[in-house]
């Protein structure tokens, strides 16, 4: 009987846990459509930005030098979870301005660090509960070349 109640506590502690714990998963390149990025980080990426193969729903490429100040871009979003799949040759990470989200309370800028081995850095950026059209802003920290691939909801694995 004794085993039984230790054990029910240890189910009630464990469903309160769950219950409290508000984070977002890490989403895998797999997870957002975008297997065949995986190998592509680093040396070159310059030359090969515009042949990048990219995901279904990709709503937002950034693919550039890094360098002072930070491009603005317009986008549509739909209801769901949004998801930035970086690469880099030189930068150390990559930030994306969320200040215009139509979220309460209001949303943080997402800075996602630059991986250091093959394959692209993936992070959660944001999720939005309805449609409409917003500004980001994109910069990446250090110097020479990043792809920022924003990738919107409903990913069909790759």
């Amino acid at each position: 009987m004794e085993r039984l109640r230790r054990g029910a506590a240890a189910g009630v502690a464990l469903l309160l846990l769950t219950a409290c714990t508000t984070s977002v998963s890490v989403p895998t390149l797999a997870d957002v459509g975008a297997g065949d990025l995986a190998g592509q980080n680093g040396a070159a990426l310059d030359s090969r930005c515009a042949t990048l193969p990219l995901p279904e729903t990709t709503v937002l490429t950034d693919c550039a030098e890094a360098g002072p100040g930070s491009g603005s871009f317009e986008i549509d979003v739909q209801p769901g979870a949004y998801t930035l799949v970086l690469l880099c040759d030189g930068p150390t990470a990559y930030v994306l301005g969320l200040g215009d989200l139509p979220v309460e309370p209001p949303a943080a800028d997402v800075e996602v660090p630059c991986a250091q081995g093959p394959d692209p850095a993936v992070a959660h950026a944001f999720t939005v509960d309805e449609a409409g059209q917003v500004t980001v802003r994109g910069s990446a920290e250090g110097s020479g070349y990043y792809a920022a691939i924003l990738v919107g909801p409903d990913h069909a694995p790759a």
